[in-house]
This record gives structure tokens, sequence and C-alpha cells, in this order.
């Protein structure tokens, strides 16, 4: 229960920051070159995200990993596409993104 729990964080997180990144997509447009990169990514992982939960559900906890960690580059190029990274916040979403794999994949009893 615990894994399902978790598999669905996981997916709740990289669909809010797909969301978010279309509902903001104007500012995007007119952003450099690394922060356009980081909206596309994750758009791409967004959308791949609901390919694979209609069509690929029993691997969704793999493509969900792949996923998390695109997401996590995608917001530090976009920290060096602003010129200034925030190293506090990356590895707080790091660790956010190890615990949500670890309740997905962890055999809990």
């Amino acid at each position: 229960m615990i894994n399902f729990i978790g598999e669905c964080l996981a997916m709740l997180f990289i669909a809010l920051i797909g969301i978010i990144t279309i509902i903001n997509f104007n500012s995007y447009r007119k952003a450099t070159t690394l922060i356009k990169l980081s909206g596309i990514i994750n758009i791409l992982s967004f959308l791949t995200l609901i390919i694979t939960i209609i069509f690929l559900h029993n691997h969704a906890p793999i493509i969900t990993t792949f996923l998390l960690v695109a997401t996590w580059i995608a917001a530090i190029l976009h920290g060096y596409g602003q010129g200034m990274i925030n190293w506090s916040h990356h590895i707080a979403r790091a660790l956010i993104i190890i615990v949500l794999i670890v309740l997905m994949f962890e055999p809990w009893i």
C-alpha cells in the first residue's frame, strides 16, 4: 500500500510541475535557451507520465523514476539559465525525489 502511495505522490509531483509549466508557458517563450529547455523537459515529462498511466501502467514506477530525475535536471538547467543556482533548493528537491523513489520501491512489511 505504501508503494502505491509513493507512486501516486511521485506522479502528482510530476503532474504539478508539468501543469505549472504549461500555465506559465508565455514566460518560457521569452526566456533564455536553458530556461526554454527546462520548460520543454517538464512538459515532455508530464506528457510521458500521461502516456505511461494510460498505456504502460505496469512499468509506471520505473518510468516515473526517470521522469523525477528529468524534472530535477530541468530545475538545475532553469537555475543555470537564470544565472544563479539556489543549491539548497535543489538539494531539498533531490531529497524529496529520493524519498518518493524509496516509497515506490522499498519492500515495506
